[in-house]
């Protein structure tokens, strides 16, 4: 009875929302196996995760959340089976059909994991979403505070790596987005890395220090941003590490 539920739920959730070239077409399918074998990562090819960009992202995000609004609710173990299964149906199809999303470069553009980032997000791709997903929010807020010129290795710089950190910090503990950290750090090396591990730390202290309520998002940006003016964090001027001043702000 509890299988075929959920399999109802999954038929009403791909009427509401329509189909196009990828939408829901293995909703049914998955929510009827995912309850009773769980999830288990070996099951899935490393590869399929090479088409992991942003527009992937929210589009999974995007998906998950309309499923929520129709009354689908999945456990977290459910949704990593889900985002798995439609990483995979978009891998497939990218490869068999050359099916173009409406989204520019997706699926074609460069994946947003290096190979340790990717071992971690097949761990719990529920989390590694998430992950993903803030560090697109640390980029974008990054940019709307700060002038391009301190985005790469300047202010902004450490504004987005210290925010990124921070939030993964708030939803899953420091030891977590540290591990994440120091995965996207793995193909770099030298005084950059110094710095952005740093600053990451900087990121991880002061969400510890803020705890989590309604305000917490800009309690803890306005904290970074304050950091940042005292020189707590990092940056690179003139080839070598110096304190941060706040200058560039918008």
């Amino acid at each position: 009875m509890k299988k075929r539920l959920v399999l109802c739920l999954g038929m009403i959730c791909c009427l509401s929302l329509g189909v196009n070239n990828f939408a829901y077409a293995s909703d049914m399918q998955v929510q009827s196996e995912i309850g009773e074998e769980g999830y288990h990562e070996e099951d899935y090819d490393d590869k399929i995760l090479e088409i992991m960009t942003d527009d992937v992202v929210f589009m999974i995000l995007d998906e998950l959340e309309k499923k929520e609004k129709t009354g689908v609710q999945l456990t977290e173990e459910q949704s990593d089976v889900y985002i798995m299964e439609r990483l995979e149906e978009i891998y497939d199809r990218k490869n068999q059909s050359k099916i173009r999303l409406k989204s520019n470069g997706l699926p074609y553009s460069k994946s947003i994991l290096n190979a340790q980032e990717q071992a971690l997000f097949k761990q719990n791709p529920t989390k590694g979403l998430n992950v993903c997903a803030m560090a697109k929010y640390a980029t974008d807020r990054a940019q709307q505070l700060f002038q391009s010129g301190t985005l790469h290795n300047g202010n902004g710089d450490a504004f987005r790596h210290a925010y990124w950190s921070g939030r993964m910090t708030n939803a899953y503990g420091a030891a977590y987005a540290e591990k994440w950290g120091n995965a996207h750090e793995s193909t770099s090396s030298g005084i950059e890395t110094d710095m952005d591990k740093w600053n990451n730390g900087v990121g991880r202290g002061t969400a510890t220090e803020i705890k989590g309520s309604q305000y917490w998002t800009p309690r803890f940006e306005q904290a970074i941003l304050s950091k940042i003016s005292k020189g707590i964090c990092c940056r690179i001027v003139n080839g070598k590490a110096v304190k941060t001043d706040g200058s560039g702000r918008k």
